[in-house]
This record gives structure tokens, C-alpha cells and sequence, in this order.
């Protein structure tokens, strides 16, 4: 299709659906390439400049219907689980991580590492349904732990806790595990309602074949064949170890909380948690028509006035944010230009891998700059 401009923003394309994706999300709107077309105009038009620095949340759709400390919640931009999720699904596919115990101090360091920098620090949802279990499991670890002096040592007992419920209503937090599993060469399990299914061993190589690709489409230029195959690797061994088949996301909130507490953010994980409106729309609220990938630094689109004005909903991944989080996260490693590059291309695969399994494949792709 020819470039469509509205204002300063113009879509690169609209794609058909993927038509791969092992979720129950589903479009709201079965529009032909021309209705899809036309709804992308309309996207373009929500939209908005937001400054460096502000925190990254999940690229869900749905309305943000308050924030914890009754601030209005300022517009940022999105990655798949927030910038701490994206970047912890980094260090995965890097290796960095073989036990549970790696993967919530590497979510710790993550954390931290983007709160001291500064230009992508964490912010976090979860539903409506699960508040009171949230906020009744993060007070409870602030009574319970408050006398734990270091962060190793109240991550232990975090894991060792046996009355921490799962479950906050982050579709990349909650099923992170399932998100690593994406990248890996095992034949996968995962839900669908009710229903559990496995895949086949030609299946396990078509969604390894959809994630190489994707994320090729995505990354463009800067895509790695030989990045990719390594990630492919650490994450077939993730799996085959069982490294993240305890990950909880709730247990992940406490331990966020702990580190933006010692980093000095008043109010905690508090001041960053976003609370999402659920219906019976879809699947729990979610029936987004498509996912709209911006390009250019500093363009966000905002995804509750969208709703608000329109009752529709997308998935929204502003990639520039991949380049701040990923240099953050390489810091002090030695060879840093590949390591940013490396990272880079795993954020990518984050969120391909959250349309993957959270999605039936039938929402389009807005590329935009």
C-alpha cells in the first residue's frame, strides 16, 4: 500500500492478519484490507510527543482505569510486560539465566539498572479482578520481609514463600515462562481456554519459523540470523532445565517493589502499577484489532483515549524504547555495541512472542514512523 500521512506520522504498512498465534485473542472487527487501512488513520491520529524518561508499561489495549496512588497516569511508551519484563526476556535469551533464583536477581538488576539510568524505568499493570490479591500479597511482604537487610536474601525468601498466589493479569508477566518457550525447539504446551494442547514437532518448527520471521520484519536491517539461532539455543536449554517454571508474576511485583523502594521511589512498585479494565468483552476486555509498531523516538500512542473515543482497542509497541532499554541493560558488559544489538533484537522477539501466544493470529500489524 502507499505511505498514508496524518499530521507528521505515516504508516510504512498495514499487514494482513498473521494468521499464526497459539492465544484466544480475537479481532473485534473482521475488516478487509481497506476497512484496515482506514482504521489506521484513525489510529495515527492518537498518537502523542512524550519526553525521555518516562516509565515503559505493557503493550496491552485496555483502559487504564486508575492508577494506585491517584496520580493521572502519564502517557509512555510500550514494550511487551513493561520495560523490566522486556528486558529480563534480554537476558534470558542472552543466557544469563538457569534457575529461578537468576531469573528474579536478573529482574532485580533490570529493575535497578533502569531506574538509575533513567530513560526507561519500569511500569507495571495488572486487572481490576486481581487488585485486592495484589495489594493484600505486597502488604503482606512488606510486614513479613521488612527485616531482610539484602536483596539476594529477600528474593530468597520471596521464592521460598509458599502463600503468594500467581496472577496479576499481565499476559507477558503471568505466562513469561510460555513467552521464553517461544524461542525454544521443544515442542510447547500451552492453554486455550480450558483446553491443553501440545504441539507437534512440525508445529514446534512452523512457531520457531514465524518467530525468525516476525521478528526479521520487525527488526528490519539490523536483524541477526546468527543472533537469532544463539537465542534459540539459550532458550531450548531454559526450558529444558525447567529455569522459569515457578516464575511468578506476583512474586516478581514484590520483589519490583523492594527495588524501587531501596532506589528511592516513594511509594514503591505503588507509584508505577497501573490497574486495567476487564469486561466481557473478548477475553477478559481484550479483542484488539491489531498491534500498531512505532518507529520514531518520542511517539506514543495512547491507548485509553483511543478507547475512550472510539470503544476499540489495539496493542501498541513503540520500538524505540528496545534501543534505551537494551543499552541500559548492557551496561559494563565488555563488548557493548553487540551487546545493545543483541538485546535489541530480543526485545523485538518479546513482543512478537506476546502476539504469538496471547493471540488466535488475527490481528494486523500498523507499522508506523
Amino acid at each position: 500500500m502507499e505511505r498514508l500521512h496524518t499530521m507528521e506520522t505515516q504508516i510504512l504498512a498495514v499487514t494482513d492478519a498473521l494468521g499464526q498465534g497459539q492465544g484466544a485473542i480475537h479481532v473485534k472487527h473482521e475488516d478487509t484490507q481497506q476497512e484496515a487501512e482506514a482504521r489506521a488513520e484513525t489510529v495515527l491520529n492518537y498518537y502523542e510527543n512524550v519526553p525521555a524518561g518516562r516509565p515503559v508499561g505493557c503493550i496491552d489495549g485496555r483502559d487504564v482505569l486508575e492508577t494506585i496512588d491517584g496520580d493521572v497516569s502519564e502517557l509512555g511508551p510500550k514494550t511487551a510486560g513493561g520495560s523490566a519484563i522486556s528486558g529480563l526476556y534480554a537476558r534470558a535469551m542472552e543466557g544469563h539465566i538457569s534457575t529461578i533464583t537468576d531469573a528474579y536477581s536478573n529482574l532485580a538488576s533490570v529493575i535497578d539498572m533502569l531506574e538509575e539510568q533513567g530513560e526507561a524505568p519500569a511500569r507495571f499493570h495488572i486487572d481490576a479482578d486481581n487488585k485486592d490479591k495484589v495489594f493484600s500479597a505486597l502488604e503482606m511482604a512488606r510486614t513479613e520481609f521488612s527485616d531482610v537487610s539484602s536483596i539476594d536474601d529477600f528474593i530468597s525468601a520471596v521464592i521460598t514463600n509458599e502463600h503468594i498466589p500467581a496472577g496479576t493479569g499481565c499476559g507477558m508477566g503471568d505466562q513469561f515462562k510460555g513467552a521464553v518457550s517461544c524461542m525454544a525447539r521443544q515442542p510447547r504446551t500451552y492453554k486455550r481456554g480450558d483446553q491443553e494442547i501440545t504441539e507437534t514437532t512440525e508445529e514446534a518448527t512452523m512457531r520457531l519459523a514465524f518467530m525468525r520471521s516476525s521478528t526479521q520484519a520487525i527488526s528490519s536491517d539490523t536483524f541477526d540470523d546468527s543472533v537469532f539461532d544463539s537465542q534459540v539455543e539459550n532458550a531450548t536449554a531454559m526450558v529444558e532445565a525447567g529455569a522459569l517454571n515457578e516464575f511468578n508474576e506476583l512474586k516478581a511485583l514484590i520483589i519490583a517493589d523492594r527495588v524501587l523502594l531501596d532506589a528511592g521511589v516513594e511509594g514503591g512498585v505503588y507509584k508505577r502499577l497501573e490497574v486495567l479494565g476487564t469486561s466481557d468483552e473478548g477475553v477478559h476486555g481484550h479483542d484488539e484489532d491489531g498491534v500498531t509498531i512505532m518507529k520514531t523516538k518520542g511517539k506514543v500512542f495512547n491507548v485509553s483515549r483511543y478507547f475512550q473515543e472510539t470503544g476499540d482497542r489495539y496493542f501498541s509497541y513503540e520500538q524505540w524504547i528496545k534501543h534505551p532499554i537494551a543499552q541500559t541493560i548492557s551496561t559494563g558488559i565488555e563488548d557493548y555495541e553487540s551487546s545493545v544489538s543483541r538485546n535489541a533484537q530480543a526485545i523485538d522477539a518479546s513482543n512478537v512472542a506476546a502476539y504469538f501466544q496471547l493471540s488466535d493470529g488475527s490481528p494486523r500489524i500498523i507499522l508506523a514512523e
